[in-house]
């Protein structure tokens, strides 16, 4: 009769713990909106980053004080995507950049996007260093990229946020490291 019961009690006890781990992968966030974009961060290694070394000439002499630069690598990344479809589990689709070459547009494309809001608009309309940079963020948000849809599971996501609504400066930034 011991066996029984002991039986009977891990049994429940599987059980509940089993519910209990399936009630915390739920539903997404209820605050994701399909057609909406988010700036993602994962948890560990992105797979929406991919860093890749630049052929450089080594006798590429400019002059005499030249530095010369014996390597070079550039590191793509996508960091904002767009939400297409919510299913349970924490699971979600998202548009993003079909070749991980197209980060850097896709990226200052979703922000001009976000940028481009009606009360931005009119600010940007009142100047006319604004108008010039309201041109630019229309031609930015324009470009046109080939996407791709991915499955995403938000456990691998340590934070989510919303792109910033006021216009960014569309430059790429270089950081040059001389080797001692």
């Amino acid at each position: 009769m011991r066996t029984l019961i002991s039986v009977l009690t891990i049994s429940t006890l599987l059980i509940a713990a089993d519910s209990a781990l399936q009630d915390d992968d739920g539903p997404p966030p209820s605050f994701l909106k399909p057609g909406n974009d988010y700036i993602l961060r994962f948890a560990g290694k992105s797979p929406f980053k991919q860093t890749e070394g630049i052929p450089l000439d080594p006798y590429d002499n400019k002059g005499p004080n030249t530095a010369r630069i014996t390597s070079a690598s550039i590191t793509y990344f996508v960091s904002i995507f767009t939400v297409v479809e919510l299913w349970g589990d924490s699971w979600v689709t998202v548009e993003h950049p079909k070749s991980i070459k197209d980060a850097f547009k896709w990226n200052f494309k979703r922000l001009a996007i976000a940028a481009l809001t009606a009360e931005t608009i009119a600010k940007l309309e009142a100047t006319e260093d604004g108008q010039a940079h309201l041109v630019r963020l229309r031609k930015q948000a324009s470009v046109e990229i080939e996407t791709d849809r991915t499955w995403v599971n938000l456990n691998q996501i340590v934070a989510i946020a919303k792109p910033p609504t006021e216009p960014q400066d569309f430059k790429l930034n270089t950081k040059v490291q001389a080797r001692d």
